[in-house]
């Protein structure tokens, strides 16, 4: 992020918010406001922003009213196996 705002406008940033960081258990205290914080003020200056489930898109774009952010799905696709026999 500092190189595109000091240095190189032309840079894309892609905010990975792979989970719901700020909302987790190990971040307490100031730690959690600061973080919050940064997030905030950050989230609006990328590119893009990713995460993994629609659920967290949707936390996401009602919390910082931005565009839906795109969904890159880190799981497999489920499929029935069936037993041998």
């Amino acid at each position: 992020m500092a190189i595109k705002l000091f240095f190189n406008k032309k840079v894309k940033v892609v905010y990975d918010a792979h989970e719901y960081e700020t909302e987790t258990v190990y971040l307490k205290g100031v730690e959690r406001i600061l973080a919050k914080a940064f997030e905030r003020i950050s989230i609006r200056k990328v590119d893009a922003v990713i995460t993994v489930s629609e659920s967290i898109a949707s936390a996401y774009r009602k919390l910082y009213n931005i565009k839906k952010p795109f969904l890159v799905k880190n799981y497999p696709y489920y499929c029935k196996v069936q037993k041998k026999r």
